[in-house]
């Protein structure tokens, strides 16, 4: 009876192949066979994979096999061995052995006339009479004869010239093929960073990062000086170590804008650290290598803010402002102004609704303060259109204007004016001050929170209101169906601005191209709205007219997204 460890099964892995399970004496088996090799691994159920030698359950077995293996070996090759010097030897004594001894096997002589002696054989002769013998006819020459030398000579020459030219094409090929390759290779690097350039240029931040990221180490060192403004995103999503990166860029020749873009980069790192001093002393740096950055000038805005210098940084967002007309200017001016007022409350709101006819960059915080201004004034007849506007606003529309990658950008926050909202929300009706708190909740982005205050107040709300507020939390829910079912409950005119522009939005992103009813209820807004309407209207491959949209809007498109991301689209 076998021992117990032997009833095991083996699975093998022969050649990249795993059979089994087999018992101990199956595998004994197969390796006699020669099917398996002793240098293939077994395992069983409890153990890794080990060459079947090591297994000590099988070491036994396996020597057993390879001293068999091994004698078989040896036999077969003594026998060949031995057959092999017998023919050497029958090959070297044939001449005088008796012909008659040869075995048949190697004379194919039959038994009956193996008897018969060597002499008897005849053996035919060759027809040669008319047949001349070759001669090979030989002349002796003299190595000093000249003209023997002049021939050995030229076809030495011809000899080196045939080398040489094999040589001199071989060169030739070589070094062509190295620099076709080296100028293709020199082209594409080329393109590559001639493209983070552009997108860097157009603003596409997002995009630049991606190329920048797939390129190799030694062209991402090239292209640093170029996209310092990526340096704090390109840090925060851990492509790049700042600190000695930028250590990397200041021993490369830097033009003044550059030197101010890396001082800025330091300012912003030591300013989110409150680190205001620092902070001061890396902005007067950059602004001494390049004082006409309006960069550099609203960063010193900013910092003003910050540092509770409101008339100062009051007047320096409203210089950048009347120069570039940008909404999140006008946002920092009214910052300031809620603040330290300086100037009034009718004319701040009135700078503010002057903008707000034609751009809508900031919008939301802009209502949002005049809003919070009418109440503190308790101008009750304008409340009311304020607290509309602020709620027929698309939500989240600041996120589609592009903000430099250096500038601080945390002042922008709608947190910013939280803390107004709550002086005034017990002035709101209850019902308005639902809503506005919903669209606090979806400003965040909040989809939830904002859904739970919706299930709260919807028995106090319109059909209008309902089906409005509804489609703002789905869009930022990002619920595509939920908001379709809404629009098919409900007319084109019921829906405002924000619930077209929401609905378009979710049909582009799911190629649903029945959006006829939304672009006519966007075509006649008097402002970006309108074209971001029509530029979502193209198909992704209408190239031409896509770049045409862009020639003709991108002055007043600057800082759009949407508009920003098409070009580099196109690019």
């Amino acid at each position: 009876m076998q021992n117990a460890d032997f009833e095991k099964k083996w699975l093998v892995k022969s050649d990249h192949k795993i059979m089994g399970p087999f018992s101990t004496d199956i595998l004994e088996e197969l390796l006699f066979k020669r099917q398996i090799a002793l240098i293939d691994e077994v395992r069983d159920m409890n153990q890794r994979w080990m060459y079947i030698r090591e297994v000590s359950e099988l070491k036994s077995m396996a020597e057993k096999v390879r001293i068999e293996l091994s004698k078989k070996s040896e036999e077969t090759m003594t026998m060949q061995s031995g057959s092999t010097a017998t023919v050497y030897q029958n090959e070297i004594n044939m001449p005088s052995q008796d012909i008659s001894n040869v075995p048949t096997s190697f004379t194919g002589i039959d038994d009956e006339v193996q008897d018969i002696s060597f002499n008897d054989v005849s053996i035919p002769k060759l027809e040669i009479e008319n047949k001349k013998p070759l001669q090979k006819k030989f002349q002796f020459v003299s190595k000093n004869d000249p003209k023997i030398q002049t021939e050995i000579s030229v076809k030495n020459n011809k000899t080196i010239y045939l080398i040489s030219a094999v040589v001199v094409s071989i060169l030739i090929s070589i070094v062509g093929i190295y620099f076709y390759k080296k100028n293709i290779q020199n082209k594409y690097e080329q393109s590559a960073l001639m493209r983070i350039r552009k997108l860097t240029i157009y603003g596409a931040d997002q995009k630049a990062t991606e190329a920048f990221q797939k390129l190799p180490e030694h062209l991402q060192s090239r292209i640093l000086p170029d996209i310092l403004v990526l340096f704090l995103r390109l840090d925060n999503e851990g492509t790049i170590n700042l600190e000695e990166t930028l250590n990397l860029v200041e021993k490369k020749e830097l033009n003044n804008q550059q030197r101010a873009q890396v001082e800025l980069i330091q300012f912003n790192k030591k300013i989110a650290l409150n680190e205001i001093s620092i902070a001061k002393g890396h902005l007067i740096a950059a602004k001494d290598a390049d004082p006409d950055s309006d960069i550099v000038k609203e960063n010193e805005a900013i910092l003003n803010y910050l540092d509770n210098q409101f008339k100062t940084s009051s007047e320096q967002f409203l210089n950048l402002f009347n120069s570039n007309n940008k909404g999140r200017h006008l946002f920092g001016m009214a910052l300031n102004h809620l603040k330290e007022p300086s100037m009034s409350d009718n004319q701040l709101i009135e700078k503010i609704e002057r903008y707000l006819s034609t751009r809508i960059e900031f919008k939301k915080e802009l209502t949002f303060i005049r809003l919070y201004l009418g109440l503190k004034n308790e101008n009750s007849n304008a409340i009311k259109n304020y607290t509309l506007d602020f709620l027929n606003t698309p939500v989240q529309l600041s996120s589609q204007f592009k903000i430099p990658g250096l500038v601080f950008s945390s002042i922008y926050k709608f947190d910013k004016i939280i803390l107004y909202y709550e002086k005034i929300k017990q002035q709101l009706d209850p019902k308005l001050l639902a809503l506005i708190e919903l669209h606090l909740f979806l400003e965040k982005g909040d989809g939830y929170s904002a859904q739970k205050q919706y299930d709260s107040i919807q028995g106090r709300l319109s059909i209008l209101e309902r089906h409005n507020t509804q489609i703002a939390i789905q869009s930022v829910l990002n619920r595509y169906g939920e908001a379709l079912a809404i629009e098919k409950v409900s007319q084109p005119a019921e829906l405002n601005t924000a619930s077209h522009l929401a609905l378009l939005r979710l049909k582009k992103e799911n190629k649903n191209s029945n959006f006829e009813s939304n672009m006519n209820a966007l075509k006649n807004e008097k402002n970006l709205i309108s074209l971001w309407a029509e530029l979502m209207s193209f198909n992704d491959n209408e190239y031409d007219k896509i770049k045409k949209f862009i020639q003709l809007n991108s002055t007043t498109a600057e800082d759009f997204l949407p508009v920003i991301e098409a070009k580099a689209r196109l690019d």
